[in-house]
């Protein structure tokens, strides 16, 4: 027979529920509890907040997807999450664990001069934009012949963003040991050419998970090995086009500019009355 713990009315309930970026789109069936992407929000438990400030964040991954599960149990799979979605998550989860006020450092222009600023994690989270409604899947390329392609494009996952950095880092260390290392300059290149293909395979494959589908009037393909290799072997220009296309639809994605006014004394030292400051947070170092 199961008793009751007496001390369960103390256990953790949502803090808050958010709307997810993405709405709820781009992931796979079984993966999210939500119809409409608005899922709840808990606090980190004692544990999440040891291990996640133990792990180095772009390295463990999984301390990230652990953290996730805890604290937004609607997301079944966190190696499914669209990144469009994750800023928003981690920014919520703190909120939840350690208050809705951030600090954030700011350069004051015409000055050597910093200054923190406070923002509200609510405020930011509510101004993100909708990324169900701004990111355009839709790309077409033609070629000299005519002939046009039609790719439908989505925003990569956690597992490709991490599985990416992992990579980026092995091969940067590796390089390093390269140029450092005892061997003649002929092995020196050659090594280094070797490091040099593989982070380019590292941006194929990226752009590869990317890509859900890919037609002509004459075929269609969803099959992602097909798209893999489609991307390894196509004209250069056809790859920075659909490269282009990606980025710019994360340029979309980003927390609101803040305004920041100067103080008196910081224009009389020569800050502008004031000035415009884009929010990026670097999660390596998010709960501090």
């Amino acid at each position: 027979m199961n008793k009751t713990n007496p001390l369960q009315q103390f256990f953790r309930k949502p803090k808050f529920t958010i709307l997810l970026p993405s709405r709820g789109k781009w992931y796979p069936k079984n993966t999210i509890s939500s119809t409409n992407g608005e899922v709840e929000i808990y606090a980190m438990t004692a544990s999440d907040d040891t291990r996640f400030k133990t792990s180095e964040i772009l390295l463990s991954s999984q301390a990230t997807y652990d953290l996730i599960k805890s604290c937004v149990p609607a997301l079944k799979d966190p190696e499914q999450i669209p990144i469009v979605d994750l800023d928003v998550i981690m920014m919520s989860i703190r909120r939840a664990s350690q208050g809705d006020q951030i600090k954030y450092n700011v350069s004051i222009p015409g000055t050597d001069k910093f200054q923190d600023i406070n923002l509200s994690i609510e405020q930011l989270v509510k101004d993100f934009p909708n990324a169900e409604a701004i990111w355009d899947e839709e790309l077409n390329i033609s070629n000299e012949s005519g002939n046009t392609l039609h790719l439908l494009i989505k925003p990569i996952n956690l597992r490709t963003l991490f599985l990416a950095t992992k990579q980026i880092i092995k091969q940067q260390q590796l390089a390093s040991d390269i140029t450092t290392s005892s061997s003649s300059n002929d092995e020196k290149i050659n090594e280094l050419d070797t490091q040099m293909k593989s982070l380019g395979n590292i941006s194929v494959n990226m752009i590869g998970d990317s890509i859900r589908k890919v037609s002509t009037d004459e075929f269609t393909t969803e099959n992602s090995n097909e798209i893999k290799q489609f991307i390894a072997m196509i004209d250069l220009e056809y790859f920075r086009s659909i490269q282009a296309h990606v980025d710019a639809q994360k340029e979309k994605l980003t927390f609101k500019t803040q305004t920041v006014y100067a103080t008196p004394e910081q224009e009389l030292i020569g800050a502008p009355k004031s000035w415009e400051v884009p929010i990026n947070f670097n999660l390596s170092t998010f709960f501090e």
